[in-house]
């Protein structure tokens, strides 16, 4: 029955975009920082996998934190978006990653 139930559901439309440059992706976080609401969107959809990995990760398999993990990690990358510095030459990707899972761990260790 379970099948059938999520053969019944719309799926969400996932979005394929090209990889960006370095230089390109600036440019992006930019724009999603200034408040351009499709910028922050595409952002979002660009490290959604990273988001949902990171907030799924196994050391977080604490029912108190479970529920509220992955909004934790979309904070962490919403604050990322604002305290990366592109002229530190750091590649957002791992600034990025690192955030999420330090955001992650410290709730993980209260």
């Amino acid at each position: 029955m379970k099948e059938r139930n999520e053969e019944l559901l719309p799926r969400p439309v996932q979005q394929s975009y090209p990889p960006l440059t370095k230089a390109e992706e600036d440019v992006m976080i930019a724009r999603a920082v200034r408040g351009e609401a499709g910028a922050m969107a595409e952002m979002h959809a660009r490290y959604r996998g990273l988001i949902v990995s990171e907030a799924h990760a196994s050391y977080l398999r604490n029912a108190a934190l479970a529920a509220d993990a992955e909004n934790i990690a979309v904070l962490a990358f919403i604050e990322a978006l604002h305290d990366y510095d592109p002229r530190h030459g750091a590649p957002f990707a791992g600034f990025v990653k690192l955030r999420v899972h330090h955001a992650l761990y410290t709730v993980y260790r209260r």
